[in-house]
């Protein structure tokens, strides 16, 4: 019987044959029963006699749902050695205006606020920005946490403490304790999400101790910081990203991270960054491409690019 196989009916020796690969694969990947039966979603004392040849009930269903998780651990395993890798960071004009705004936000003790359009590279310069400086904190929002106590414990978890609980009160206190000494910054990704209510927690937190706040996040954050009634959101703001020109500089930028260099590929590319996707629509158009590129064997061309999009975005045609 072939890995890759599904199979309906499991003889003597097919079952002999999934718990000799079982084991094998338990002793590759150092997996204690527990830890297999989790995997599998098989309870421990039901797979482990089956292991050892001492199963009394129907041996056909265990061997059937082992067969399956180690044939979907085979295919995640071709996957993974398939997968093209993005390349890393790339310093876009957009992400260095960001990356300046967050620093001024850390250094300073300001309140930032980023609101730009989705795709624009916005979260990766927040995530690079807590790979530069010590004590930038990320967390993102959720309509599930936008409230106080959810983004407080959103934020409790970037700064290290999952799972935390208790009043809103009290974690507000343990949030502003860690950032109560100079240096520190809280960036608030997805900011469009929040409540207003939280947004005034965190300025109350900002406030209290001086940190840096920046609140990242789409269009829509103009709603809660451009409102009239919220003067005195819009009076702590130290810096503003509020817009973006022309995404063809960035695109080119992220095409030639990826080895584009012919200017028709790359116009293509520039194409693709004006949709709404973005700059995260290259990243997809090029991993699919180059997919498409390996499975003739040949280099990526236009033809490659207009596929992958075609079958990404059928709606938006380039």
């Amino acid at each position: 019987m072939s890995m890759n196989e599904a199979k309906l009916a499991f003889e003597e020796a097919d079952i002999a044959n999934v718990i000799s690969r079982a084991k094998a694969m338990m002793a590759a990947e150092d997996l204690t029963l527990r830890q297999l039966a989790g995997r599998v979603g098989i309870a421990e004392g039901t797979l482990g006699p089956f292991l050892n040849a001492k199963y009394q009930g129907r041996p056909e269903r265990i061997a059937e749902a082992l067969n399956r998780w180690m044939t979907e651990t085979a295919d995640r395993a071709v996957a993974a050695r398939e997968a093209v890798a993005a390349p890393g960071f790339q310093r876009t004009r957009t992400a260095e205006d960001v990356l300046r705004a967050l620093d001024y936000g850390q250094l300073n003790g300001k309140m930032v606020f980023v609101a730009l359009r989705p795709g624009c590279g916005k979260t990766t310069a927040c995530e690079q920005q807590t790979t530069l400086r010590n004590r930038a904190f990320l967390a993102t929002i959720t309509p599930a946490s936008s409230g106080i106590a959810g983004c407080l414990i959103a934020i409790l978890d970037a700064m290290g403490e999952p799972e935390a609980k208790g009043t809103p009160a009290a974690l507000s206190a343990r949030v502003a304790a860690k950032v109560r000494t100079p240096g520190a910054l809280i960036i608030i990704d997805e900011a469009q999400h929040l409540k207003i209510q939280a947004v005034e927690e965190l300025r109350a937190i900002h406030d209290a101790t001086k940190c840096g706040l920046a609140f990242v996040g789409d269009e829509r954050m103009h709603q809660i910081f451009d409102a009239n009634s919220y003067a005195q959101l819009r009076r702590r703001i130290g810096r503003r990203v509020a817009t973006v020109g022309s995404l063809d500089k960035d695109a080119e930028t992220i095409a030639i991270a990826w080895g584009v260099t012919d200017p028709m590929l790359i116009k293509f590319l520039c194409r693709v960054a004006a949709k709404p996707n973005g700059l995260g629509g290259i990243t997809n158009v090029m991993q699919l491409a180059t997919q498409l590129a390996r499975t003739e064997a040949t280099e990526i061309a236009l033809p490659h690019l207009k596929a992958a999009w075609t079958e990404l975005m059928p709606e938006l045609p380039l």
